[in-house]
C-alpha cells in the first residue's frame, strides 16, 4: 500500500517518520531522500535502526553503490539512499526489496521522467535488430535477457535494466528521450510512505494515474506529549500558517515589478532570448538587495536561479547567494531572511505533451506554486522567522498571493 503523507512544511513529517521506524524495530526500511545530508537527521534519532549508506568504494561490491545496495539488502540492513541511487534499481533489487518485506520512506516526490539528450532514435533502432531491446508499449522500450559485452551501450543498457526509456516525439525539440521512473518500485513491496506537500496532480500523482496505482493520504497527529505521529487522515496544522501573511513580506513596488507584468516573463524561454531584460533583472537585483530588503545581511541572503543564468544576473550584496529554483530538502539556507525568485516557471514542453499523450492534465500552475513553496521553505520562515520577497513575476505572485490567503485561512 502506498500512503501518501501530503502535510505542509513544519507539520511533523520527519518527526512522524522518525517515531515510526523507532516504534517498529521488526521493520527493515529504505528511507530515500532527495540530497544525503538530510538523512544524518534519520540516522542519528533512529540509533537502533543502524542505517547503512550504501557506498561506491568497496572493492567487495566492485565499487558500485547498486551492488552494494543489492548486498545490504540481502543482510536485511536498514538502508539510506538517494533518489537518484533509484534509477539504478534492477529487477532483482526490487525482486529482493519484496522478498526481504521492506518498507520504503521516501522523503519529497521523486522525479518521473529524466531527459537524455545523448541518446538519438538509430542507436535504439540498432539495439532493437540486434536483439538487445524491445518496444514494450507504444513509444516505450525495455531491455530484453540478451546479453551485452560490449562497450558503447554500457550505460545505457544498465539503466534500461531498471527502468523504461520513453520516446517522445517533440514539436518544440525533436526527438525527445527521457527515462520513465520504475513503476515496479511501488507496486513490489506492501509498505511504501511518500513524505511531501501540495501532492494532488503533481507529476508523480499523473504518474500513478496513468498506471493505476491507489494511494491513501494519511495526516499527522500531535500527541499529548508533544511529538508527532502518523495519523489515517490529515488532522495537525501548525500554528505558523494562520501568520502566513505576516511572515512574508512580498515587496509590491510597481517599478521594481513592471519587468514581470506579462504572463511569460522570467520564464526560461525568456531569459534566453531578452537580453536587455536580464540585465535589468541584475539590477533590480541589485536595488532590492541593497536598498529595499532593509539591513539584512548579506549572508542571509539568497537568490532563486536557473543555473545557466545565474552568471549573468548577479551582483554586488548577493554574489554567492545563488539557490537553485528548485531546491527542497535541505536545511542548509534555513539562515536566510531576504530573499529573491526572479524567475516563472513552467515545465518543460516535452513533459506537458508526455502526460497529454497519456491522457492527463499537467497543471503548470501547480507546479510552479509547489516548486515556488519548497524554495521559499529553504529560508528562515522554516525556522518561524519573517522573511522579505522579491518575486517580480505578476504570475508567480499571485499564484502565491492566493495560496497565503487560502492557507491562512485552512482551505487545502
Amino acid at each position: 500500500m502506498v500512503r501518501v503523507c501530503d502535510a505542509i512544511m513544519g507539520s511533523g513529517k520527519t518527526s512522524a517518520t522518525i517515531g515510526y521506524i523507532n516504534a517498529h524495530p521488526e521493520k527493515k526500511f529504505l528511507y530515500i531522500t532527495p540530497y544525503l545530508p538530510e538523512a544524518e537527521r534519520i540516522k542519528n534519532n533512529c540509533p537502533q535502526a543502524d542505517f547503512v549508506e550504501p557506498s561506491d568504494r568497496l572493492p567487495e561490491y566492485f565499487f558500485s553503490k547498486a551492488m552494494h545496495t543489492l548486498g545490504l539488502i540481502r543482510q536485511g540492513r536498514n538502508i539510506t539512499s538517494t533518489h537518484q541511487c533509484l534509477m539504478y534499481y534492477t529487477p532483482e533489487t526490487i525482486q529482493l526489496l519484496k522478498e526481504n518485506g521492506y518498507c520504503i520512506i521516501i522523503d519529497e516526490e521523486v522525479t518521473v521522467l529524466q531527459a537524455d539528450k545523448q541518446i538519438a532514435y538509430s542507436d535504439i533502432q540498432l539495439a532493437i535488430d540486434a536483439g538487445y531491446v524491445y518496444e514494450a508499449a507504444p513509444d516505450e522500450y525495455r531491455r530484453t535477457d540478451k546479453p551485452y559485452e560490449g562497450g558503447v551501450f554500457s550505460h545505457m543498457f544498465r539503466l534500461m535494466a531498471s527502468r523504461p526509456l520513453v520516446y517522445n516525439k517533440s514539436k518544440q525539440n525533436g526527438n525527445v528521450w527521457y527515462w520513465l521512473f520504475s513503476k515496479e518500485l511501488l507496486e513490489a513491496v506492501e509498505d511504501v510512505f511518500v513524505l511531501t506537500y501540495l501532492f494532488k496532480n503533481s507529476e508523480m500523482d499523473l504518474f500513478m494515474q496513468i498506471n493505476n496505482i491507489p494511494y491513501v493520504n494519511i495526516g499527522i497527529r500531535r500527541t499529548e506529549g508533544g511529538g508527532y505521529i502518523f495519523s489515517d487522515k490529515p488532522e495537525y496544522v501548525p500554528d505558523y500558517v494562520y501568520r502566513l501573511k505576516d511572515m512574508i513580506h512580498i515587496d509590491d513596488g510597481q517599478r521594481i515589478n513592471s519587468i514581470g507584468d506579462m504572463k511569460h516573463a522570467l520564464s526560461m524561454n525568456w531569459y534566453k532570448s531578452k537580453t536587455d531584460g536580464v540585465n535589468q533583472v541584475r539590477r533590480n537585483l541589485m536595488n532590492y538587495f541593497q536598498k529595499r530588503s532593509g539591513d539584512i545581511p548579506v549572508p542571509e541572503r539568497m537568490c532563486g536561479t536557473y543555473k545557466e543564468y545565474w552568471g549573468r544576473i548577479r551582483g554586488k550584496g548577493y554574489w554567492n547567494s545563488s539557490v537553485v529554483f528548485n531546491a527542497k530538502a535541505t536545511n542548509q539556507f534555513s539562515h536566510c531572511r531576504a530573499l529573491a525568485y526572479p524567475i516563472n516557471l513552467f515545465a518543460n514542453g516535452d513533459i506537458v505533451h508526455y502526460y497529454a499523450s497519456k491522457g492527463v492534465i499537467f497543471d503548470n500552475d501547480h507546479y510552479a506554486l509547489s516548486t515556488m513553496i519548497q524554495w521559499i521553505w529553504r529560508s528562515a520562515i522554516r525556522n518561524g522567522e519573517e522573511i522579505s520577497l522579491y518575486l517580480p513575476s505578476k504570475r508567480m505572485r499571485d499564484l502565491l498571493t492566493e495560496w497565503i490567503e487560502k492557507t491562512s485561512k485552512g482551505i487545502s
